[in-house]
């Protein structure tokens, strides 16, 4: 078996079947059909690259490019049309990414962005429908209107400049999501008039769009849980990889790379939004249970303390040297200082009650803190929250996107 891009040139396989997983869009199609319609010098005993497609598609098809598809010299030789709906990146078990663009800050909130602003839209919420469709939900949806653009100045205008982001991503998640409704139904020979399926049994799902207008100040926040932290001072490629470098046994100096992920460590996903202070003190008990169990790591133990130049709040100080507004007038350091809201819970896995899906998703950023929240949401009211964003921000990438604005990056 081999894998090729579709935009290479690929060498022709006339006994074999070909497996196509495609974005569906106009580009990807052309280039299919072509690998089944010969040129004007090939009439004559021409025979396609493949003896068949099947056609797996990462998102919804529109009809437009469907019907060129089965009206197209390729159509004979395709044996299946599959939509997956993976368009979006599963960044944690109750946390997706529809990132539409490189720049997707700037994109929906730049006065220059200009046509970005429309394509990151449609692409988001293209992203979003693959999410919805993979939950096998049927959404009401719901979203956020500032008060100052719900009244017009008696002319017609808004008296504010504020973006309706929330609402023009809202109204184009409904558009594709009545489609997505009528071909289902079509598709299972229902009533395709009538888009929208009847309600499961029981409280209605619901997909909450906001923008990140409704919260500026969370963005600018450093959270002091482990993942936060981790996030704002270690580089990490490819969003969850962290890289270094350590000695073999003989010297030697090797590069390690360690995945911060639910699957491949546990241990991360269990620390991952408790304080940085609780998370100092858990992994020196566990190490300390370690160097207990082992001779040879006794005699190369050499104390374990966390880098004070990096975690200063996490070492004992006086506590008249702790700015009262930032902690409680009884607190001396964080490790002893811990709020409740961090608080190690002990709680049995149990069957979340059928209270239907809540989806929040924000355009223009999530934050750790915002994340770490649907956890605790969906612990204390048993119910499945999802939280879904166009990327991740930390303080300082905030920032950052927040004074590249009024540039002009786009051409």
């Amino acid at each position: 078996m081999a894998v090729q891009l579709i935009t290479r040139s690929r060498q022709p396989y006339h006994d074999l079947d070909a497996i196509y997983v495609l974005v569906p869009c106009a580009d990807s199609v052309l280039r299919m059909i072509d690998d089944f319609t010969p040129d004007s010098y090939q009439q004559e005993d021409y025979q396609p690259k493949y003896a068949h497609a099947h056609l797996y598609f990462t998102g919804e098809l529109p009809e437009d490019l469907f019907s060129q598809l089965i009206s197209s010299p390729a159509a004979p030789y395709i044996r299946n049309i599959s939509e997956l709906f993976v368009e979006y990146n599963p960044f944690e078990s109750r946390v997706f990414l529809t990132t539409p663009s490189e720049q997707p800050f700037y994109s929906l909130y730049s006065p220059h962005a200009k046509g970005a602003t429309t394509k990151d839209l449609d692409a988001a919420s293209d992203r979003l429908l693959s999410v919805i469709a993979t939950l096998g939900i049927h959404p009401y949806i719901r979203y956020y209107s500032p008060k100052e653009t719900q009244k017009d100045s008696g002319n017609g205008d808004s008296k504010s400049n504020i973006p309706r982001i929330s609402e023009a991503m809202a109204h184009r998640l409904q558009i594709k999501l009545d489609s997505y409704y009528s071909h289902e139904s079509s598709t299972n020979g229902g009533d395709s008039t009538s888009p929208r399926p009847q309600q499961d049994h029981g409280p209605p799902s619901v997909v909450l769009v906001l923008d990140r207008s409704i919260d500026l100040y969370a963005p600018l926040v450093h959270e002091l849980t482990y993942q936060a932290m981790v996030y704002d001072l270690v580089n990490l490629e490819d969003g969850n990889k962290y890289v270094y470098t350590t000695k073999t046994n003989d010297g030697q100096l090797s590069q390690v790379e360690a995945e911060l992920s639910e699957k491949a460590d546990p241990l991360w996903e269990k620390l991952r939004h408790e304080h940085v202070g609780s998370v100092a003190r858990i992994l020196a008990e566990r190490l300390e249970r370690l160097i207990e169990g082992s001779t040879g790591i006794k005699a190369l133990n050499s104390g374990n303390e966390l880098d004070n130049d990096m975690f200063p709040w996490t070492q004992e100080i006086e506590p008249e040297k702790i700015p009262k507004y930032m902690f409680n007038t009884n607190a001396t350091s964080l490790r002893r200082n811990r709020g409740n809201w961090e608080q190690k819970r002990e709680r049995k896995k149990s069957v979340f009650e059928q209270k239907g899906t809540l989806i929040i998703y924000i355009a223009g950023g999530v934050t750790f803190s915002e994340m770490r929240s649907v956890y605790e949401m969906a612990r204390k009211y048993k119910r499945q929250i999802y939280i879904g964003s166009t990327h991740i921000i930390t303080p300082r990438g905030f920032l950052d996107d927040l004074k590249s604005l009024h540039l002009r990056m786009l051409t």
